[in-house]
C-alpha cells in the first residue's frame, strides 16, 4: 500500500495491498499545491485501488465516506466526492470531479466522465460510459448510460415502503416519457454485452 497523503482521523478501514491512496493527481494543471484526501470510517480498499488527492481549482479535497466498498483496480479521481455505502466493483473509473451520492453502485469496468453527479440509490450497469449527471433511485446502463427504470431492488434492499417505492416509480412515470424506456434494458445489454448485475 501506498499512502502518500495521510487520510483525516479514518477508523476501521480495510486497506489491501498495492492500493495507492493520497497520490499526486493526473491533473496536468497541478503545480504540487498542498491537496488532501480524507476517506471516513468502515470503507473497504481493495487492492491496487488508487484514490488521488485533490486540486486547487477543485477545491484541494478528495473525500470518500463511510461504508464503502472500491473493488480491486477501482480508481477514484481528483476532487470526486463519494457519500455513504457507495460500491465500485472491479475496474470502475471515476474521473475528476465526480460525485455520488449515498448508496451508489457502479458497475464494473464502468468509466463515470468528469464532473458527473450520480444521485442516491442508483445502480450504474457494468461495462457502461456515464457522460452525464444521472437521478436518483434509477438503473442506467449502456455507452451512454441511460436511464431505464427504477432500482426497485435496491430501494427494498434498504427498507424503502412499498409505497415510497411507488411514489417514486410514478415520479420517474412522469418525468421520462415511457417510449423512451421501451426496451432500453434489452438494448442497453446487446449493446455493452454485460447485465446491470
Amino acid at each position: 500500500m501506498s499512502l502518500t497523503a495521510t487520510p483525516k482521523s479514518a477508523r476501521d478501514n480495510e486497506i489491501y495491498q498495492f492500493a495507492s491512496i493520497g497520490e499526486v493527481n493526473q491533473d496536468l494543471k497541478y503545480a504540487g499545491e498542498p491537496t488532501r484526501v480524507e476517506i471516513g470510517d468502515r470503507n473497504r480498499i481493495r487492492e491496487s485501488v488508487t484514490i488521488h488527492r485533490g486540486t486547487v481549482q477543485g477545491g484541494g479535497l478528495t473525500k470518500v465516506g463511510n461504508d464503502n466498498l472500491l473493488m480491486i483496480n477501482a480508481h477514484v479521481a481528483h476532487d470526486c466526492t463519494l457519500g455513504d455505502r457507495c460500491i465500485l466493483a472491479n475496474n470502475a473509473t471515476l474521473a475528476g470531479h465526480v460525485s455520488l451520492d449515498d448508496y451508489v453502485i457502479i458497475g464494473g469496468m464502468t468509466a463515470v466522465h468528469q464532473f458527473c453527479v450520480i444521485g442516491s440509490h442508483v445502480m450504474v450497469g457494468g461495462c457502461s460510459g456515464v457522460a452525464q449527471d444521472v437521478p436518483p433511485f434509477v438503473i442506467a446502463q449502456g455507452n451512454h448510460a441511460t436511464p431505464f427504470g427504477v432500482n426497485i431492488e435496491g430501494l427494498k434492499r434498504r427498507g424503502f415502503s412499498r409505497e415510497a417505492i411507488t411514489a417514486i416509480r410514478n415520479a420517474y412515470k412522469t418525468a421520462v416519457p415511457q417510449r423512451q424506456n421501451a426496451g432500453r434494458s434489452q438494448a442497453g445489454n446487446r449493446r455493452t454485452g454485460c447485465s446491470a448485475s
